[in-house]
């Protein structure tokens, strides 16, 4: 979809132009790249699914001409025929809505096809899952399916893993590693305080306590890392099977409307 200059971004009603818009991947609503970061999700989320989501601007067809507006009179009278016939039929629900969907910009803009198997499901339902950066992990997803790999880093997995694991709705891997951070700070805190005041009794001279201390802590911080280190590798392939298996249980259930996506995916 073209981007002009009377198109105005929902968030902060500024003009938009192209080198600087971030399309909706439910309904490809344009905004600016930073106001789509800093919201989290699209500004009409709330509408997903309903007759008052965005959509694309309809083009307004050529005024007719002294000349030709005999002929364009026909060509209307003959599409407003088809159109009654499409429009009459029992799929007129599903008509609607595939044509929302063929025009969402974020698939064209991006190159993507809807309709690509990546690792056994579609881009078009990874993409509503996932909603903000899903460019990202469709493309990250795309290479773990083709090399058959489950390693892949992530440097927001690797600096902050508990909170990354919140944000993406992760709720039972989050909840292990926050509770060893919190666990490890409270022993880090005393052993920490403990030490000085043995140093400091010993004036210098490290007892054999003040060396188990720092061994305990040694070997908290080394784990700690390693728990980092694994998230960088494996974060992306953690969420992958949590987006993966919470697809197939909407399609089970039947829960697949753009609200469930809303629901169920997104970041937290």
């Amino acid at each position: 979809m073209e981007i002009n200059e009377n198109m105005l971004c929902p968030v902060c009603k500024a003009k938009l132009f192209t080198d600087e818009v971030a399309f909706c991947p439910d309904c490809g609503a344009p905004h600016h790249k930073s106001c789509y970061l800093q919201l989290g999700h699209c500004a009409y989320a709330d509408k997903h699914g309903t007759p008052e989501q965005w959509q694309p601007p309809k083009i307004e067809p050529p005024k007719a001409t002294e000349f030709g507006e005999q002929t364009n009179r026909q060509n209307d009278n003959q599409q407003n025929i088809k159109e009654n016939n499409v429009f009459n039929t029992q799929f007129q629900g599903e008509f609607n809505n595939s044509r929302v969907r063929q025009e969402n910009p974020f698939f064209s803009s991006n190159g993507i096809d809807r309709n690509e198997d990546i690792g056994g499901e579609s881009a078009e339902n990874v993409a509503k899952f996932v909603g903000y950066n899903a460019l990202r992990y469709i493309n990250v997803f795309r290479k773990m399916a083709a090399l058959k790999r489950k390693i892949n880093w992530n440097w927001v997995a690797f600096l902050v893993p508990e909170y990354w694991l919140i944000s993406r709705k992760c709720y039972y891997p989050s909840v292990l590693v926050a509770l060893y951070s919190v666990l490890y700070s409270i022993f880090y805190s005393l052993g920490t305080a403990n030490l000085a005041v043995q140093n400091f009794m010993a004036t210098g001279i490290a007892t054999d306590e003040v060396l188990k201390i720092v061994g305990v802590l040694f070997i908290g911080s080394s784990v700690s890392l390693v728990i980092r280190i694994f998230m960088g590798m494996f974060g992306d392939y953690i969420y992958k099977k949590k987006v993966y298996s919470t697809i197939g249980e909407m399609k089970k259930e039947g829960k697949t409307s753009e609200i469930d996506f809303m629901q169920k995916g997104g970041v937290n």
